[in-house]
């Protein structure tokens, strides 16, 4: 099926990322498996992910999120220039 993604009201800020409240989704079906095999790059998840709808607008609930913290470090890396 086709995939519609929808802007949110506001950005996703480090902040969201940090506390929980980003409303990313986890990852995908094909990489579900990414903790147990470790073979995807930070930039890998980071793109995957961003080619999801979110579960909520940035900042409106909480939930636990992975691929909110491996966007953090994705934000390390190219900040850093260096990679995890």
């Amino acid at each position: 099926g086709t995939i519609t993604l929808k802007k949110p009201a506001r950005p996703i800020q480090i902040r969201d990322l940090l506390t929980h409240t980003s409303g990313l989704p986890n990852y995908p079906a094909g990489m579900a498996d990414v903790y147990v095999k470790r073979n995807r790059t930070l930039n890998d998840t980071t793109i995957a992910i961003s080619q999801q709808p979110l579960n909520f607008e940035p900042g409106s609930k909480w939930a636990y999120c992975n691929p909110g913290i491996d966007t953090l470090g994705r934000i390390v890396e190219v900040l850093s220039g260096k990679s995890f």
